[in-house]
């Protein structure tokens, strides 16, 4: 586990650079992984809205009322809270490229969950899907806190608000969206 002192953790993700802080490879290296957390709790924060927007079709889909399919906010939320645990040990264990492949995995976990969506036929899978949404969302937006963490060390805590602020803004932008889109005539 790192210390708070310990500012070249960045060079467990860093592999192959030099271990100094101040290289401008590895500032450029530091700038490109942020960037790429960033996009990926920015991703995160919109795939919520959507989920959240879908309901509605699911529940026409369905015959049913919204009301009656609330429960997948639970199976959502339990299978965020078992990634979020999960992703606490697993990235204690992981460094480097493999913390980074862990993220990654998790956000095409995400994807395929959020493909398969429209598809979906019966309620328990769409219980299923939100649950294991959830537990990949855990384990993705934990690793973009930890791994920002990792790289900057002492000093993360802008890049730690940087992540919340764009969860925050990739969900304001899939609602401007969908209003630009129910403007313009599309679905």
């Amino acid at each position: 586990m790192p210390q708070d002192g310990d500012d070249l953790e960045a060079t467990a993700l860093l592999e192959g650079l030099p271990k100094s802080a101040h290289s401008p490879e590895e500032r450029s290296l530091k700038w490109v992984l942020c960037a790429a957390y960033i996009a990926c709790v920015s991703a995160s924060g919109g795939a919520l809205v959507l989920l959240s927007v879908s309901v509605h079709e699911f529940a026409e889909r369905f015959d049913t009322h919204t009301s009656q399919l609330n429960s997948i906010w639970l199976s959502k939320t339990l299978g965020g809270f078992i990634g979020v645990i999960t992703a606490g040990f697993a990235y204690d264990k992981l460094h480097g490229a493999r913390a980074v492949q862990l993220m990654e995995f998790a956000m095409c976990v995400n994807t395929v969950c959020l493909w398969r969506l429209p598809h979906v036929r019966t309620i328990a899978t769409y219980h299923f899907l939100y649950m294991l949404y959830g537990f990949a969302s855990g384990i993705s937006d934990t690793g973009g806190q930890i791994l920002t963490r990792r790289l900057h060390g002492a000093v993360a805590g802008p890049w730690l608000a940087a992540n919340t602020a764009c969860f925050g803004l990739g969900a304001q932008l899939v609602i401007v969206g969908a209003a630009v889109s129910a403007g313009s005539g599309g679905t």
